[in-house]
C-alpha cells in the first residue's frame, strides 16, 4: 500500500477549450509544474481527466466522472493519505506542498488544507471596509478513510469534500503559504510563471 498518493483533478477548461493542466507554463505545462511541485512523500500520482485532456507524463490516468469531477476519486487504490489538487496552480513558496504534507502527517488530522496568507488574514481597503477573503481551496490532504467518507456526501468541489470530512468527524489542519496563483487562463498562467521563476 502506498503511503501517500496525489490526485490531480482535471476537467477544467477555459473559454477557448484549453485544459487548465495542458496550459503552457515555463518549460512544460501547468500539469508538469504541479506534478513537479509534489512533496517527496508522494509515491504515486494520478491525473483524473477525460479524452479532451492529454495524459500527464509521470501520472496514471483515471477516468473523469462527467457529472462530478471529484466522484472519480472513488476509483483511487487504497493508500495512507491522498493529496487532492482541485486545479493547477503556482506557488510563491516551492516547498508549500511539502509543508502541507508535513503538517498533515505530524498532526494526524483527517484533512489538512493549503491556504494562502491572504485567505487567512482579513484585509481592509482604503475606506476601512473588509476585503473579501479568497477561501477557495486548491489543495487538501486527506487520510484515505476520511476521503472515502467525504466522497459519500456527493460533494462536487474540494471545499465541499473538506466540509464533508469535517462533518464526518475529521479535525482540520491548515498549512499557510504566501500566495497561490490558480492557473485558469493565459493571464493566470503568466502570473504563475512569474511566481515560479
Amino acid at each position: 500500500m502506498d503511503n501517500m498518493t496525489a490526485a490531480l483533478v482535471g476537467g477544467l477548461f477555459d473559454e477557448s477549450g484549453i485544459s487548465a493542466y495542458a496550459r503552457p507554463v515555463l518549460f512544460g505545462t501547468a500539469g508538469d509544474a504541479v506534478r513537479d511541485a509534489l512533496p517527496d512523500a508522494v509515491e504515486k500520482c494520478y491525473f483524473v481527466h477525460d479524452e479532451r485532456e492529454p495524459e500527464l507524463a509521470g501520472a496514471e490516468s483515471l477516468a473523469l466522472d462527467e457529472t462530478n469531477r471529484f466522484a472519480s476519486l472513488k476509483a483511487l487504490p487504497e493508500c495512507g493519505h491522498v493529496l487532492v489538487l482541485a486545479a493547477p496552480f503556482g506557488l510563491a513558496e516551492e516547498d508549500a506542498l511539502f509543508h502541507l504534507a508535513e503538517t498533515h502527517v505530524t498532526t494526524g488530522y483527517g484533512v489538512s488544507v493549503l491556504r494562502s496568507l491572504a485567505a487567512e488574514q482579513q484585509g481592509f481597503d482604503a475606506e476601512g471596509q473588509p476585503v473579501p477573503r479568497d477561501t477557495h481551496c486548491f489543495a487538501a490532504l486527506f487520510t484515505f478513510d476520511m476521503l472515502k467518507k467525504a466522497l459519500e456526501s456527493g460533494a462536487d468541489t474540494l471545499d465541499g469534500l473538506v466540509a464533508a470530512a469535517v462533518a464526518a468527524g475529521a479535525q482540520k489542519g491548515i498549512a499557510v503559504t504566501n500566495k497561490i496563483y490558480a492557473i485558469k487562463d493565459g493571464a493566470a498562467g503568466f502570473m504563475a510563471q512569474v511566481t515560479m521563476m
